[in-house]
């Protein structure tokens, strides 16, 4: 008895029904809220980015918003895991500087920037954003006068 509830233990932990859920986060831009995975990015040039990404078909709207996300990018990596207070870029920029952020995602491929006094903060791996009215920035750079309200985030990242 004692080795078949060992083998089963043993099972389950290799099968992953010990799995640990994914990291979670959640949004809210212009009052709806979105609450998705967590997952994290290194670039070549070092930068390193921090998504969430929302999909939920069982949501009432989920035609309307079946995908989300609200990307992070930061100077590198060791200074996002330092944390602190970063500004908002107001500009484009491939190379993000240290001590700014640039933000992205939401209603298609889009940069979101925000003005001169636009920051966030980082404290234990957790990114806060509280009420930051940023414009949009879309790749096809036919429509910049859109802008969203992030009202606020909560993300935790590894």
């Amino acid at each position: 008895m004692q080795t078949l509830l060992i083998t089963l233990s043993l099972s389950m932990f290799l099968l992953g029904f010990n799995r640990i859920e994914d990291p979670q986060g959640t949004y809210t831009i212009e009052g709806k809220t979105y609450r998705g995975k967590v997952s994290t990015q290194e670039f070549v040039n070092k930068n390193f980015s921090v998504l969430c990404e929302y999909s939920d078909e069982t949501s009432s709207d989920y035609k309307k918003w079946k995908y989300d996300l609200l990307q992070i990018t930061f100077h590198n990596k060791a200074e996002a895991l330092k944390g602190g207070t970063f500004k908002v870029n107001s500009t484009s920029a491939i190379n993000i500087e240290s001590g700014k952020v640039s933000l992205s995602g939401h209603d298609g491929l889009a940069n979101l920037f925000g003005d001169s006094n636009s920051t966030i903060t980082v404290s234990n791996k957790t990114i806060k954003i509280s009420t930051i009215k940023t414009s949009k920035y879309p790749i096809t750079h036919l429509d910049t006068n859109k802008y969203y309200i992030i009202n606020s985030a909560n993300i935790r990242f590894e």
